[in-house]
């Protein structure tokens, strides 16, 4: 506990440095502190470097090299936002929607809404759903019980709702469902335990197919949306598509075709804005 209340103490200082800056010269500073974590943080940087390099054979050393570091910038912006993420959603020149109308669609239709998501671009600026709807996000628990304590306090600011990855994920999303709420679930890496196999990128590996069960159970279609950074610093966040599942009756088949389709979809998405997807995470098998 004492290495935590260490690590914390300093991670308060810097938050205490970076809040004194413009905002734009913060988003500079995250792209450094991204540059500086590329560089340092070894086992990291040789996974994202594969990864790229299995998803874009095509690209040379180089090119996947400059993508590795820009996604790199683009994911320590998003962290570096979230210190200030409740001052963020509340301006709308800063925090836009795209194709809102799907999203507004969906949700008059009175069942609730089920958003399958991505770790792409800014997307703690989600949170901006929170103002207006009540959301539900779920969220792994970050090792440091301090700097959780403290990046989920900002969060809450938002009005967003928490759920925790833990034993009991299932029954708060499931009473979310039932009370029609707006449900987000980041479903483009295969941590966890309700995961099928799946193609990605022309490579087998697992997905996690929780949007999917919840949607069949719940006869709720899957709202595709992910967040961009601009380049301006502002972010938008994309409606994308609805993804009506298609059944044959047969369950298990049912879910590992439909999770098929859904990562199909966000392979799509990370092709348009490779620089944008959080590449550090292992993402194959092999």
């Amino acid at each position: 506990m004492f290495k935590y209340k260490v690590e914390m103490f300093f991670i308060l200082l810097a938050k205490k440095i970076i809040m004194l800056f413009p905002e734009e010269k913060r988003y500079r500073i995250g792209e450094a502190i991204g540059r500086l974590a590329y560089k340092v943080i070894k086992d990291r940087r040789e996974i994202t470097l594969d990864n790229i390099s299995k998803a874009f054979p095509e690209m040379s050393k180089v090119e996947v090299e400059k993508m590795a570091i820009k996604s790199y910038e683009t994911m320590l912006k998003t962290f570096i936002m979230s210190l200030w993420v409740p001052d963020m959603v509340e301006d709308d020149n800063k925090v836009k929607y795209e194709n809102f109308e799907l999203f507004e669609k969906v949700y008059k239709e009175g069942n609730g809404v089920l958003i399958a998501t991505l770790h792409m671009g800014a997307f703690e600026a989600s949170l901006k759903l929170a103002k207006d709807y009540d959301l539900y996000d779920v969220i792994r628990r970050t090792k440091n019980p301090y700097l959780d304590k403290m990046m989920n306090d900002n969060r809450k600011k938002t009005g967003v709702n928490l759920i925790y990855k833990d034993n009991n994920t299932m029954k708060h999303l499931i009473n979310a469902i039932k009370n029609k709420a707006v449900v987000a679930l980041f479903s483009d890496h295969y941590q966890g335990s309700s995961q099928t196999e799946v193609e990605f990128f022309g490579r087998q590996t697992k997905a996690s197919s929780g949007a999917v069960t919840l949607s069949m159970k719940y006869n709720i279609p899957v709202l595709v949306a992910y967040n961009l950074f601009n380049e301006d610093n502002t972010c938008t966040i994309y409606f994308d598509r609805l993804m009506e599942l298609e059944l044959t009756g047969d369950k298990r088949k049912d879910i590992d075709y439909n999770t098929q389709r859904l990562t199909d979809i966000f392979e799509e998405i990370i092709k348009k804005h490779p620089e944008q997807w959080m590449w550090f995470h292992k993402r194959w098998k092999n």
